[in-house]
């Protein structure tokens, strides 16, 4: 009905777009190249310039943070829980 479709468009607007670098943010990327606080990742088949607190490993997989101009900044993603030990007492 048109009463639906008016409010379903009044919805659409008032959320915030989410478009460029902003989506980015919380999405995971793959670390290609490691060093000491800078390293290179993998994120949708492009390689970007990579900023993290502490070093990481070629292969370890890192959440993007924020960004600063072309730089992403990442922190290491973190390990999913262990499933409880399943074994009797």
């Amino acid at each position: 009905s048109a009463d639906h479709a008016r409010g379903q468009h009044r919805n659409a607007r008032r959320r915030p777009v989410s478009t460029g670098t902003e989506s980015m943010v919380g999405e995971l990327v793959e670390v290609v190249s490691a060093g000491t606080s800078e390293c290179v990742v993998r994120y949708g088949g492009e390689l970007w310039s990579a900023q993290a607190a502490r070093p990481l490993h070629t292969g370890e997989r890192a959440r993007i943070t924020g960004i600063n101009g072309l730089t992403l900044r990442v922190e290491p993603q973190a390990p999913s829980p262990s499933p409880p030990n399943s074994s009797s007492e």
